[in-house]
């Protein structure tokens, strides 16, 4: 089992010539974060891309992901990946869940995995155009796809519009920023409310609650001036929990 830890929808993924610079950049971010080292996280990361590359060896690689926006940005990076190093026709399987898998009982995984079809030229090609779009400088490609976007990944459009949402709205709130400082308005809530209520409002939920205290953490000029409905009380660890694993 080869877990993708990251949390691509957060900080820079630019374009880059080789997928090195990609993984040092990423690493560099994350640590800003306080998820560990930069030389845990390029470990990290090297060891991923070895699995990547020996996964030629293995009868079959299936690749499972859910519907949200954090696995498809993930799906988007691998499909690329293989995209560039085609494997023969039916060796790599996709299961696209509409589910969280976390969620399901033991007794689901079975037909989860009667599920898995084999990738197909189209969904390469889409992912591959994806993912070119989500690290271009400006949104417009990005955008694009959702009148490109297809059966073929059928939780991809979904997930081009969640993101998009978080671009400033002309009220310059994200859609996170916007849930988050709202309820403010008329109640009075802590963080672990603010979040909870927050993920609710998500059609496919995404993001984990260390990720969430980071934006809370900028919103806390806003909440100043929106209301005075924001407790302390019970409010975020200073040391944020794991991130939620795939």
């Amino acid at each position: 089992m080869l877990p993708w830890r990251d949390v691509l929808h957060e900080g820079p993924v630019p374009f880059t010539e080789e997928r090195e610079e990609l993984d040092a950049i990423r690493a560099d971010y994350l640590a800003s974060r306080g998820w560990a080292t930069p030389e845990q996280l390029r470990n990290d990361f090297e060891s991923r891309n070895r699995g990547l590359m020996v996964s030629e060896v293995f009868d079959r690689v299936a690749l499972w992901f859910e519907h949200d926006l954090y696995d498809q940005l993930q799906l988007l990076q691998i499909l690329d990946w293989f995209d560039a190093h085609p494997r023969e026709p039916g060796k790599l399987l996709l299961v696209q869940s509409s589910e969280f898998i976390s969620h399901m009982t033991a007794e689901d995984l079975p037909d989860l995995r009667a599920s898995e079809q084999p990738v197909t030229e189209e969904q390469l090609a889409l992912a591959a155009r994806g993912w070119a779009a989500f690290r271009s400088d400006t949104p417009e490609e990005w955008a694009e796809l959702l009148d490109s976007a297809d059966a073929s990944l059928p939780y991809l459009r979904p997930a081009v519009l969640r993101m998009l949402e978080e671009l400033p709205g002309r009220d310059g709130l994200t859609r996170t920023e916007r849930q988050m400082l709202q309820p403010l308005a008329v109640t009075e809530l802590n963080p672990p409310q603010m979040f909870a209520l927050s993920q609710r409002q998500e059609e496919a939920m995404f993001m984990g609650d260390w990720s969430f205290w980071a934006v809370l953490d900028g919103c806390r000029f806003a909440i100043r001036r929106w209301s005075t409905g924001f407790r302390t009380s019970s409010s975020a660890p200073k040391t944020p929990p794991e991130p939620r694993p795939i």
